[in-house]
């Protein structure tokens, strides 16, 4: 038996319903997806900003900073000034200390990551370490002077290792 031209009509008004709602329901998820996006672009700016105070710090406010780093840079023929102009830094040699000081000061390990300053290790408990441990920072700075991005270079002569790293 067919069914009437009611239940026809009926039909029609939930399908013509359903494809209104999924409409709207998209828009919704496409303005959220944006606002999330903007979000993490902003946190990533925020762990920018606070990673090369960080490493600035551990230049001039650490005895293997000032040893390592920044006598790096004085052979080099860069002065004090210079140094502070261009917001020069050092990330300390063994060790986590980047990531330990970004993490306890609330700094997601999963967007430390994607800023380029820690990777994780395959083991269970995903472990992070420092991308550019041993190695003197240059910060590559946006339009707005803000760091969007780092080099870094290692100190090392070992052959093996890459002279810089840049993130991502």
């Amino acid at each position: 038996k067919f069914p009437d031209s009611a239940a026809l009509e009926a039909v029609d008004q939930v399908e013509s319903l359903t494809t209104g709602l999924s409409r709207g329901i998209w828009q919704k998820l496409m303005i959220l997806e944006r606002v999330i996006e903007q979000s993490e672009r902003e946190a990533l700016a925020v762990i920018q900003q606070w990673a090369l105070n960080w490493s600035v710090e551990q230049l001039w406010n650490t005895d293997e900073g000032r040893r390592i780093g920044l006598s790096y840079f004085h052979e080099r023929g860069f002065s004090d000034a210079t140094i502070k102009a261009f917001q020069l830094g050092y990330v300390p040699e063994f060790g986590s200390q980047f990531a330990q000081a970004a993490i306890a000061n609330g700094f997601n390990p999963e967007l430390l990551e994607k800023a380029g300053w820690i990777k994780r290790r395959d083991d269970e408990a995903r472990t992070p370490w420092d991308f550019f441990a041993g190695r003197v920072t240059f910060p590559i700075l946006g339009l707005s002077g803000q760091p969007i991005a780092f080099g870094a270079r290692t100190l090392k002569s070992d052959k093996k290792l890459p002279k810089y790293f840049n993130s991502p």
